[in-house]
């Protein structure tokens, strides 16, 4: 809100998009207030922001995505005790704890995440990874704070994408970026300062913007397929996270251990089924 105040954008609280129709000089919106009452809005560029199950890529792609696998990912937060390292992302890829396990501590609160392929039950999941967490990071809840729940697709994985078109340009999720950690907003801000600067640039120059800004986000694009390359995950360094300067400092029994994990966890991830069984070598090997 601060950000959107600085920059001199004009926001209209309580307003949801219904559709668009776009032509060659930009995209009307049709939109309606919580009150009930309509608006249209005439822009040059729309850019799509409304995260991974978003209506306007639906309406650019009718039905594409349906052969894609979704997940649920929830959170819960908690207060009480957990030895998790303060300021640090706690990410579990341990396949028995299904696609996506984390957390962390945000002002002094117990935020756990865990996600599975949707239609699959949490509650099997949920108490493997509590138990973990209590065995092994002194987990002790209290009370219960909040809970929520969201439906994701990790698009690039699975070979699709979408930017939009001439005067629609599509960011973050939306578009089918989303990193292996399932944390969207590193691809949201990446791509969404592709987008202003394309629009920027197209305006000046005359260009087409969706021409200008499938250039300019490219990279973010390469740089979350690479992500989810094995090969990348053990012997480079993907974000933030430096796999092969972490294996180095551990003894060669234990990287070998931790190499089995996260291989277990990639094919895991990167399988379409809902129940894929790994076989025991796989299996975690706790160390």
């Amino acid at each position: 809100w601060w950000l959107c105040q600085s920059s001199g954008a004009v926001v209209i609280p309580e307003t949801s998009l219904v559709s668009f129709q776009e032509d060659e000089e930009g995209v009307v919106l049709n939109c309606v207030k919580k009150n009930g009452e309509e608006v249209k809005i005439r822009a040059q560029v729309m850019v799509g922001a409304d995260g991974g199950p978003s209506r306007i890529v639906e309406q650019l792609d009718p039905g594409a995505r349906k052969s894609l696998q979704w997940f649920i990912v929830a959170q819960e937060l908690y207060s009480g005790r957990c030895d998790f390292h303060p300021g640090w992302y706690h990410f579990f890829a341990y396949p028995e704890f299904n696609i996506h396990s984390a957390g962390f501590l945000k002002d002094e609160i117990i935020v756990l995440e865990l996600g599975v392929p949707l239609g699959e039950k949490m509650g099997p999941h949920w108490e493997r990874f509590k138990d973990f967490l209590k065995k092994e990071y002194n987990f002790h809840p209290e009370k219960l704070l909040k809970k929520s729940a969201i439906r994701l697709t990790f698009g690039v994985q699975q070979g699709y994408v979408n930017f939009g078109t001439s005067r629609v340009l599509v960011v973050g999720e939306a578009s089918g970026l989303l990193n292996m950690y399932a944390e969207g907003i590193s691809s949201a801000l990446g791509s969404g300062l592709s987008a202003g600067k394309a629009i920027v640039k197209a305006i000046k120059e005359e260009l087409d913007p969706g021409e200008v800004y499938r250039q300019e986000v490219e990279p973010e694009r390469l740089r979350t397929a690479r992500q989810f390359s094995l090969y990348n995950q053990i012997f480079g360094v993907i974000g933030s996270v430096d796999y092969k300067k972490g294996l180095a400092r551990l003894p060669f029994f234990q990287r070998l251990l931790v190499m089995k994990d996260l291989t277990g966890w990639v094919l895991y991830t990167s399988s379409k089924k809902k129940h894929f069984l790994l076989p025991p070598f796989l299996r975690r090997t706790r160390f």
